[in-house]
């Protein structure tokens, strides 16, 4: 039989049809499986926590180590997104689905505040530790039952958590914060506490606005935020005038306890144009120092400053009274400045304002510096001697 003759034959053709179909086939599999080189992923500006990762249509939430950078978890909007990744990645990495636009319940107060900011409380159905919480508006919500209190104190309460049916329970991911309890609701981690910088760990509310679908919403809000923190930084960037020395902290069981070089506080002081005295002692950790030695280096110091809890108010006379050592750590310009937390919500909302903070430790630590607006009501002061 010609080769001709055998194009003609129906058996052989309906074989070459198949084969050919089945060809097609396997080459289609093959163009839509997805592999981790085509991933894209979108980081923040300031965090080092988190990213965004896509691959054609499917998107992400991964939580990172911020030191480590060790995927955490990665955290998915839908089902389908769940299967892509699950084909595509096998290191382990425990994948979430969550639902999007429904509401968010919380361990720590902090993060009713990134919700808050970046999204909106409609989007929080509840959390912890609702006693050291200090937004207004969330508390109302507590009032008037449009949120739950979740416990916390003593132990967190999986039954009322249930109830309300979270989206998911955004976490703190040290310690065993949920004693183990199998919840049943996806659990997020939130690492914004390892931040090295104000506006990184400002910038998890993007993250988070991500989870509940407003992230066009947080980010936009974000942006005003870093924008103006970034104005406050270039004031002082722009000044030739010296940095005054300061100190933070105070003295535990003998010792003297601050917050290391690279942490938060020591960033904000060399942001106002400060100079922290430990600013090379330790990370993100507080340091432990001897008392005595301390003592000698804040000779040289021109500035203190204090993050204290105090209901019935503050002065140099009660911090004295509190510790007659304190006396010896008193600068000679007998300029110490304080926030308090009692009457401030330093742990809350001003996480999420770190421009109004910067604001206002320039005015005091730099008053060289004109700046065009401050608040009236103040995050840090200057402690009265009485």
């Amino acid at each position: 039989m010609t080769f001709e003759n055998n194009l003609l034959n129906p058996l052989s053709t309906n074989c070459f049809l198949l084969i050919l179909l089945f060809s097609l086939s396997v080459t289609s599999c093959k163009e839509d499986e997805v592999h981790t080189s085509q991933v894209e992923y979108l980081k923040p500006s300031y965090a080092q926590g988190y990213r965004l990762g896509m691959v054609k249509d499917c998107e992400w939430l991964e939580c990172i180590h911020p030191s480590t950078q060790k995927t955490l978890v990665r955290v998915v909007r839908d089902s389908s997104a769940f299967d892509i990744l699950s084909n595509m990645f096998v290191d382990g990495v425990a994948h979430i689905v969550i639902s999007e636009k429904k509401k968010l319940a919380t361990l720590s107060t902090t993060h009713v505040a990134l919700i808050n900011q970046g999204a909106g409380l409609e989007y929080w159905s509840g959390g912890a530790f609702i006693s050291y919480l200090q937004n207004e508006e969330a508390l109302q919500m507590i009032d008037n039952s449009k949120a739950s209190d979740l416990g916390g104190v003593p132990e967190f309460d999986k039954e009322k958590c249930l109830a309300i049916n979270p989206s998911a329970v955004l976490i703190y991911p040290y310690g065993d914060p949920l004693n183990n309890l199998e919840l049943g609701i996806p659990v997020v981690p939130i690492l914004e506490y390892l931040e090295s910088t104000p506006l990184g760990r400002t910038e998890w509310m993007c993250a988070i606005g991500w989870m509940v679908g407003e992230h066009a919403k947080a980010k936009l809000a974000f942006s005003l935020i870093s924008k103006e923190y970034e104005h406050l930084k270039s004031l002082i960037a722009q000044t030739n005038s010296a940095r005054p020395v300061v100190f933070t902290g105070s003295v535990r069981e003998g010792k003297w306890s601050a917050p290391g070089g690279g942490s938060l506080v020591a960033r904000f002081i060399e942001d106002a144009g400060g100079e922290y005295l430990f600013r090379d002692g330790g990370g993100l950790e507080n340091l432990t120092l001897d008392l005595e030695s301390v003592i000698v280096s804040a000779e040289n110091a021109d500035l203190w400053g204090l993050v204290i809890f105090a209901p019935d108010g503050y002065s140099i006379a009660k911090m004295v009274l509190d510790d007659q050592r304190h006396s010896y750590l008193i600068p000679e310009s007998r300029k110490v400045f304080y926030c308090n937390t009692a009457e401030v919500d330093y742990f809350g909302d001003l996480i999420v304002s770190p421009e109004r903070v910067l604001g206002d430790l320039i005015a005091l630590i730099r008053p060289d510096v004109v700046l065009e607006k401050r608040l009236e009501e103040k995050s840090f002061k200057w402690l009265q001697e009485e």
